[in-house]
């Protein structure tokens, strides 16, 4: 008789309850959604028009600052209940992939490409009053 090996599914948000609710956090609680399309749609956009964008790095770069602030939010608005204290690094490269997916279709329909005069979206996080609450 085969022994049965279990292996990890290819997508964690079928059955990671953490990693499934940060990416309905970050797609539907309005200080995330807006630090993700304004912060990191102008720092990426200026990479993309620059020719020096590397999707390995921009992962890297979600991985380390922006899902444990999203984490961080979620736990203090909603209770360590939603998000558990500790996150893996498979749980936060899952959300970090979905949020740089999302940022990828913003710069297929704002037409960022290499190359092209890059503007950037107005206002930055100091300024911009819900941003700053999610800091």
């Amino acid at each position: 008789m085969k022994k049965q090996t279990s292996k990890k599914p290819a997508c964690l948000r079928a059955w990671d309850h953490a990693v499934n609710e940060l990416i309905l956090m970050m797609h539907n609680e309005y200080p995330a959604y807006a630090h993700l399309s304004y912060d990191w749609y102008n720092l990426y956009g200026k990479k993309i028009a620059g020719g020096k964008f590397d999707k390995q790095k921009a992962i890297d770069g979600l991985v380390n600052n922006y899902v444990p602030r999203l984490a961080k939010y979620v736990r203090k608005n909603y209770g360590t209940e939603i998000v558990p204290p500790r996150l893996t690094i498979d749980q936060k490269t899952e959300v970090a992939k979905d949020a740089l997916e999302h940022l990828m279709e913003l710069f297929k329909y704002d037409g960022v490409k290499k190359g092209a005069k890059f503007i950037p979206k107005e206002g930055d996080a100091r300024t911009r009053r819900e941003i700053s609450k999610f800091y």
